[in-house]
């Protein structure tokens, strides 16, 4: 064999046979062609959904629009009340949405007053994203989780309830006038509170505390920062007083709405048949209730919002769904403390001791029952409770001077008044960025 025919016959044996070759080739031809298939339908998929979405959206808006026999629910609250609790046990109701938090302190600065009422008069009739998210292109993760990927597929359903949860504090330039104009009649509000002053406090300092060890303040029942959200931490007496004036005033404005400002506003919303006669008294729900007894106090708060009371059967229906979590991968909100205090504030004790001392027994023997109570008892709310507690915090600050009802109610201390200022900002931003 000479060397030419020799180099030929390693030529041909480097390549493959003409059929494999023309295989592997066809074979990348269309691989390739699948790929740019795909790049051309993956647009037009999405383009496809948000139009399928918009759809959904417009229809449902358009149902509940048209349907008399939605209720329209405000749940009046405060932060650090448990109301993110009320709100997802509420939303785990196939027939029920709550916009939690659809106004919060920021958005004051972003949306006009007309932009603000436009907005909480949508949420009256048809379920809503937060105020915050108008301007997004995608929801907020609540609103998925709680209505659009809802494992009862709610969006599909015709609701019965439809609602917001929001501070009062936000809502002071709301023109309540034009709800009545966009086709909101006879809203129900529901008032939830949080009666133990001291420990709705301790959520707060709880809350700043959680942030720095966890990054967030509210916790899923999954999160893998139990460990340190279970470890005691020290309350000092100077945080603590400080707290306790700051609610008990928070408090004093949220009465003053209640008392002055919340019948005028459900004089202006009702219609004309429910005008005539006197605006019914608002549903208190206090969070120990829900504590003791989740399924009543549930339960009572939507018969009491709907002029509906349920059958045996509806109530026991209502408790599974309670217990059933609004999507298949996401769990419930962990509880941010025991309420048993003392495995949660390092110094109990000595605070203990601190309040039953004879200098700050007289004034301070109400947050002294707050700070012991270990069960859900529901404590007063008038104004002498809350007077009581602002006067304690007082002396614990060091101010011998104790206010009036009157006084406190009327006027108040101008000290803190300007803590409550300050306050109130770094407070809600913190709650805020928990969302």
């Amino acid at each position: 064999m000479n060397r030419r025919s020799a180099a030929g016959d390693m030529k041909r044996a480097s390549f493959p046979a003409s059929s494999d070759y023309d295989a592997k080739k066809g074979g990348r031809k269309n691989a390739s062609s699948w790929f740019r298939s795909c790049m051309h339908t993956i647009p037009i998929l999405l383009i496809g959904g948000i139009i399928v979405y918009t759809a959904l959206l417009v229809y449902q808006f358009e149902n509940a629009h048209h349907t008399n026999e939605v209720t329209s629910l405000v749940i009046l609250k405060l932060p650090r009340s448990g109301s993110s609790w009320f709100v997802e046990m509420l939303n785990r109701i196939p027939d029920v949405y709550i916009s939690k938090e659809i106004i919060q302190r920021g958005d004051l600065a972003v949306f006009s007053p007309s932009e603000r009422s436009q907005h909480v008069a949508r949420a009256l009739r048809a379920p809503t994203d937060k105020l915050a998210y108008k301007r997004h292109w995608l929801p907020s993760s609540r609103f998925l989780e709680d209505y659009w990927l809802h494992r009862s597929w709610k969006w599909a359903r015709p609701m019965r309830v439809v609602g917001v949860s929001v501070n009062p504090e936000y809502l002071t330039d709301v023109n309540w006038d034009a709800l009545r104009r966009q086709h909101v009649h006879d809203p129900q509000f529901v008032v939830f509170l949080r009666s133990n002053l001291v420990k709705q406090a301790l959520s707060a300092v709880t809350g700043k505390e959680l942030k720095r060890r966890c990054g967030s303040a509210n916790l899923r029942e999954s999160s893998a920062c139990a460990t340190a959200s279970q470890r005691p931490f020290h309350v000092a007496v100077a945080t603590l007083a400080d707290e306790l004036a700051l609610w008990s005033q928070r408090y004093r404005f949220f009465m003053r709405f209640m008392w002055h400002e919340l019948p005028a506003v459900q004089e202006k919303v009702a219609s004309r048949a429910v005008g005539a006669l006197r605006p019914p008294r608002p549903t208190v729900v206090y969070y120990e209730q829900l504590q003791s007894d989740l399924g009543n106090a549930v339960s009572n708060a939507l018969a009491a919002a709907t002029g509906r009371h349920f059958s045996f059967e509806e109530q026991e229906q209502l408790e599974r769904h309670l217990l059933t979590p609004s999507t298949w991968w996401a769990g419930g909100w962990r509880k941010r403390t025991s309420d048993d205090l003392s495995a949660v504030v390092e110094n109990f004790e000595y605070l203990v001791q601190l309040l039953s001392d004879e200098t700050h027994e007289s004034v301070c023997s109400l947050v002294r029952e707050m700070l012991l109570e270990t069960r859900y008892r529901v404590f007063s709310m008038d104004a002498g409770s809350l007077t009581a507690v602002f006067n304690c915090a007082q002396r614990l600050r060091g101010v011998q001077t104790r206010l009036s009802i009157r006084d406190f109610f009327e006027g108040g201390d101008e000290d803190a008044d300007a803590l409550l200022r300050t306050q109130l900002a770094a407070e809600d931003a913190a709650e805020d960025a928990a969302e």
